[in-house]
C-alpha cells in the first residue's frame, strides 16, 4: 500500500516517520503562496524551509507531493499572484518532486508541459465523482492519477467498475475527509475556505467549517466516513493509493494513524 501523509513540519512528526517504512510514503508539503485546502495554518512553509525540509525527506527515501489544490483560484492564474506561484513551482521542481496535486486546469496543463517528471494527480475538489470524469482526466487530458470524491470510492459496486477499466495504481482515496450525503452545502463551504487560507484567516475558515456542520445536523444530513472495512474491502478490490488528511486534529493522534 501507498500512503499519501499531510507532512508537519514538528519534530515530534519527524521522529516518529523516521521509524516508518519510507519506500510506501508519500508526503504532502504545504508551501505558503501555493493555494490548497488544509485549515490547519502549522503545515504551512515558506518556499526555503520546504526545500529544506524536501532534501531531507528526500535524503531518508520518502517521495514527496505537493499540494495546489484550492477549490477556488479567484482567477489569481492570471494576475501578478499567478506569476509569483510559477516561480514557487519552479524554485521547488528543481529538487525532483515526485507528484503535485492541483485542481485547476490552467496550473495543470503549465506542470504538465514543463515538468515532465512529475506526476500529477488532480484533486478531489474537481470533483471526481463519476466514472466519466475519471476518464476523462486520465485518459483526454493526461493525468497520472485522480482522487477520488469519497461517495464513489463508498461504492463498491462502481469501484469494482473502476478496477475492470482503469489502472488501480493511478486511483487515490481519501481515507478521513469530513462528508455529508446529498449535500447541498459543500461546495460553498470549499469556495469559503479556498479565499479564507489563501488569506490566512484561520478562524474564519475553522468556523465556517462549523457552521457547515450544525447546519448539515440541523437537517439531519447522514455523515460519510470510510471506515477500516471499507479501507479492507477497497484493498482487496486492488486499490493501494490511501490518504490520511490532517484537518488540524491533535498531531499525537494523527501520528497513531501513520
Amino acid at each position: 500500500m501507498n500512503y499519501f501523509i499531510d507532512f508537519v513540519p514538528e519534530e515530534e512528526f519527524l521522529n516518529k516517520i523516521k521509524n516508518v517504512k519510507a519506500n510506501n510514503i508519500i508526503l504532502n508539503i504545504y508551501v505558503k503562496g501555493l493555494p490548497a485546502m488544509n485549515v490547519n495554518k502549522n503545515v504551512y512553509m515558506p518556499v526555503n524551509i520546504a526545500l529544506n525540509y524536501i532534501k531531507k525527506l528526500k535524503e531518508n527515501g520518502f517521495k514527496i507531493n505537493i499540494m495546489l489544490d484550492t477549490f477556488c483560484f479567484g482567477n489569481k492564474e492570471f494576475t501578478k499572484k499567478g506569476k509569483e506561484i510559477f516561480e514557487l513551482l519552479d524554485k521547488l521542481f528543481e529538487n525532483e518532486i515526485n507528484y503535485v496535486t492541483v485542481t485547476n486546469n490552467f496550473f495543470f496543463n503549465y506542470i504538465k508541459r514543463r515538468y515532465e517528471n512529475v506526476k500529477i494527480i488532480i484533486s478531489e475538489y474537481s470533483e471526481v465523482n463519476n466514472v466519466q470524469k475519471i476518464y476523462r482526466y486520465l485518459d483526454n487530458i493526461g493525468a497520472d492519477g485522480v482522487k477520488l470524491d469519497l461517495k464513489l470510492s463508498l461504492n463498491l459496486e462502481n469501484m469494482k467498475y473502476i478496477k475492470d477499466n482503469f489502472d488501480t495504481n493511478n486511483i487515490y482515496i481519501d481515507t478521513n475527509k469530513l462528508y455529508y450525503n446529498n449535500d447541498i452545502y459543500r461546495d460553498s463551504l470549499n469556495n469559503s475556505l479556498s479565499h479564507y487560507i489563501q488569506e490566512e484567516k484561520w478562524d474564519e475558515a475553522k468556523e465556517s467549517i462549523s457552521e457547515y456542520e450544525n447546519r448539515e445536523k440541523e437537517l439531519g444530513v447522514e455523515k460519510i466516513e470510510i471506515d477500516k472495512d471499507s479501507i479492507k474491502a477497497l484493498e482487496n478490490l486492488g486499490f493501494n493509493n490511501f490518504w490520511i488528511y490532517y484537518d488540524g486534529e491533535r498531531l499525537e493522534e494523527y501520528i497513531n494513524k501513520i
